[in-house]
C-alpha cells in the first residue's frame, strides 16, 4: 500500500497555528515531547498565553509528560494484534488495512470504525462465501472462519449467565474473551468496548462508588424471583456513532439476563432542547409511546470531550438539575483534564480522578495535535454535581 503523506505517521499540526508539519523536522517540546511547532515564535507563545493563561504550556507541559508516560499501561492488552494497533505509528491507513484484512472494513457496525465511513453492509456479523477476496486483498480463511464462530456466538446469550443468578463477574477483556469462547485474535472488542463499558459501570464501578445507589437499584422484586431486577433505565449523551451500534449494544442483556434495560440514545443539543421543553418532565416512569423518556437511574457520556464542543455547556447545566449519577468516557487524560477544568469554572461539578478502563478499545486513535496514547473509551470519571 502506497504511504499517504497526509498519514499522522508523518505529519503533525502546530499547537499555536494550527498548520500542517512534517512530524520529523517540526519543533517539539523537549521536556514533555507531545506538542510540535512549526517555529520557535509559535512555541514562545504557546508557552505562556497571555489570552488564556489556563492552556500555556507552562501550565501542562509536567502533567502531559506523566499522560504520555500511561503508553505501556494502555497497550497492555490481552489480544493478538494489541502490538499492532497500540504502536505510536498506527495511524487512519493502518486501521484502514487491519480492517480489510479482516474483511470488515465499510461493513455493517465496523463502517463507523474507519474514518472513511465506507458503504454499509446489511447484516453487522455476517460472512459472505463471495469474500474470499475483498479490495483486491485476499482474505485469510482463518479470518472467515473467526467471523462465522462470531456470529454464532454473539446472537445467542452465554449458556453459563442465568437470569436467576447475579450478573457474572467480568472484570478483563480476557474474563469476557474466555466467558464467549472467543479466540484471543478476534477483532469483535472493537465493538464491544461499548456494552462492556456499561457492564463495567453498572456491575463493577456502581457498588463501589455508590454502594447504596447499586443496592437499590437491585433490589428484588418478589421472594420467589431472585435477582429479578426492576427495568434499569440508562440514557447515554452526546451520542454519534452509538446509533449504529444497538445490535453490539444488545450485548449487555445478554451478559445480565436478570435485568431489564432501556438504553436511551440523546445527542448533545437534543439534551439541551429537552430541558427547554420539558423542564421537570422527565419522568419516574416514562412509557414507550410518551415522548418523555423514563428518569434514568444512570447517565453516561462515552468520548465526552466536553471542552471540544460549544453543545456540551447547556447539556451539562440540564444534567446538574437532574443531579443523576453521571459517569464520563475519554480518549486521553488530556481531553479528561480540560473536562474537569471547564466543568468547574463552569460551577457544573467535579470530575473525580479518572481511571484507565479496563474494556477500552485495542485501536489507537491518531492525534496530530498531541504525541500522547488516546484510545477509544480509555479513561473513565465519575462527574459529581454540587450538593
Amino acid at each position: 500500500m502506497i504511504s499517504n503523506p497526509f498519514s499522522s505517521a508523518f505529519f503533525a499540526q502546530c499547537s499555536t497555528c494550527a498548520g500542517l508539519l512534517n512530524r520529523s523536522s517540526a519543533l517539539q517540546c523537549s521536556q514533555c515531547r507531545c506538542v510540535y511547532y512549526c517555529s520557535e515564535a509559535c512555541q514562545r507563545r504557546h508557552a505562556n498565553q497571555p489570552d488564556n493563561p489556563g492552556l500555556a504550556h507552562k501550565a501542562w507541559c509536567a502533567r502531559l509528560r506523566l499522560f504520555r508516560q500511561r503508553a505501556p499501561a494502555l497497550a497492555e492488552l490481552p489480544f493478538g494484534f494489541a502490538s499492532v494497533t497500540t504502536a505510536d505509528t498506527f495511524d487512519s491507513q493502518c486501521l484502514s488495512r487491519f480492517l480489510l484484512e479482516r474483511g470488515l472494513l465499510g461493513r455493517g457496525m465496523w463502517r463507523r470504525e474507519c474514518y472513511a465511513w465506507l458503504g454499509v453492509h446489511p447484516h453487522p456479523f455476517d460472512d459472505d462465501d463471495n469474500d474470499a477476496d475483498i479490495g483486491g486483498v485476499p482474505l485469510p480463511a482463518t479470518w472467515r472462519q473467526t467471523r462465522i464462530h462470531e456470529a454464532a456466538v454473539l446472537v445467542e446469550a452465554p449458556s453459563t449467565v442465568s437470569a436467576t443468578e447475579p450478573p457474572p463477574r467480568i472484570s478483563s477483556w480476557s474474563d469476557y474473551y474466555q466467558m464467549r469462547g472467543l479466540p484471543a485474535d478476534s477483532p469483535v472488542c472493537v465493538l464491544m468496548q461499548w456494552p462492556l463499558t456499561l457492564y463495567h459501570l453498572l456491575f463493577e464501578r456502581l457498588p463501589v462508588d455508590a454502594p447504596d445507589a447499586y443496592k437499590r437499584l437491585t433490589a428484588t422484586v418478589g421472594d420467589n424471583r431472585p435477582c429479578q431486577l426492576r427495568r434499569i433505565v440508562v440514557h447515554l449523551i452526546g451520542v454519534e456513532k452509538e446509533v449504529e451500534l444497538i445490535p453490539a449494544l444488545c450485548e449487555l442483556a445478554k451478559l445480565a439476563p436478570g435485568f431489564s434495560f432501556r438504553l436511551v440514545l440523546v445527542g448533545k443539543v437534543a439534551a439541551g432542547l429537552l430541558n427547554q421543553k420539558h423542564q421537570d418532565g422527565i419522568t419516574d416512569s416514562g412509557d414507550e409511546e410518551s415522548s418523555c423518556p423514563a428518569r434514568p437511574d444512570l447517565i453516561v457520556a462515552f468520548n465526552a470531550g466536553f471542552a471540544a464542543s460549544i453543545s456540551w455547556p447547556a447539556t451539562l447545566e440540564f444534567l446538574k438539575k437532574l443531579a443523576i449519577r453521571t459517569y464520563v468516557t475519554d480518549y486521553c487524560e488530556f481531553s479528561m483534564e480540560l473536562s474537569a477544568v471547564m466543568c468547574d469554572k463552569l460551577g457544573i461539578g467535579t470530575l473525580t480522578p479518572q481511571r484507565i478502563n479496563p474494556f477500552r478499545s485495542p485501536i489507537r486513535v491518531p492525534n496530530e495535535q498531541l504525541d500522547l496514547p488516546s484510545y477509544s473509551n480509555a479513561f473513565i470519571s465519575e462527574l459529581v454535581y454540587p450538593a
